[in-house]
């Protein structure tokens, strides 16, 4: 209970601080920079979510040549790279990690975060575009959005469901636990209570 408290409040603090670091960046930089930037941070995202055992796809080279003139360019990018969950390597002991300096590396598996984080920048990268859309678009993209409210609702229905069903079938082994422990004490306290001892037979009186 405590546990998962935690990791609730964990994933609050962090998904208001993306969306507090991507308002920062959406009154500093460019607004085409941003959408140009951010989809394609969107997409390294997509990829972890995808396959996050997939090593590669884990970290952000911040020399390639791409990724310096469209993603690194961006003012505040830094900070939101650290906020989804990644680490500078050049923080990290190199006994520790075998991958050079020039990586952002996404270490653990805080995918919910991650994914909190996708979202957050996909509202902010339409939030971006509608500005820019006709009458004809703005009315396709109203109806994308509100697909994607209820594709999320649903997703986070089920994932509720299966917390609750984890949460009743761990308390369920915890009962049975508890009353496997007092039958057993119940056992050892009435063991012999039944068992007859043996009396050697009373000696006939008088002397015949």
């Amino acid at each position: 209970m405590e546990e998962n408290s935690s990791h609730e409040s964990a994933l609050e603090n962090a998904d208001k601080l993306i969306q507090s670091v991507l308002d920062q960046m959406l009154t500093t930089n460019d607004d085409q920079l941003v959408i140009q930037g951010l989809e394609i941070l969107h997409k390294l995202l997509a990829n972890v979510l995808k396959t996050p055992h997939e090593e590669k796809f884990r970290m952000i080279k911040k020399t390639n040549a791409v990724l310096q003139k469209k993603l690194m360019n961006l003012k505040g990018i830094e900070y939101l790279i650290l906020a989804l969950g990644y680490v500078d390597v050049t923080l990290i002991p190199q006994q520790l990690i075998q991958i050079d300096d020039e990586h952002y590396v996404f270490i653990g598996d805080y995918l919910n975060i991650l994914q909190a984080g996708s979202h957050r920048i996909d509202d902010t990268l339409s939030k971006i575009k509608v500005k820019y859309m006709s009458a004809e678009e703005r009315k396709k993209h109203e109806i994308i959005e509100q697909q994607k409210i209820e594709y999320r609702e649903q997703l986070k229905k089920k994932q509720d469901y299966i917390k609750l069903m984890q949460k009743q079938s761990e308390e369920d082994r915890m009962r049975k636990s508890e009353q496997k422990s007092k039958t057993s004490v119940a056992n050892q306290m009435n063991f012999g209570a039944n068992i007859v001892k043996f009396q050697p037979p009373c000696k006939p009186s008088g002397g015949g």
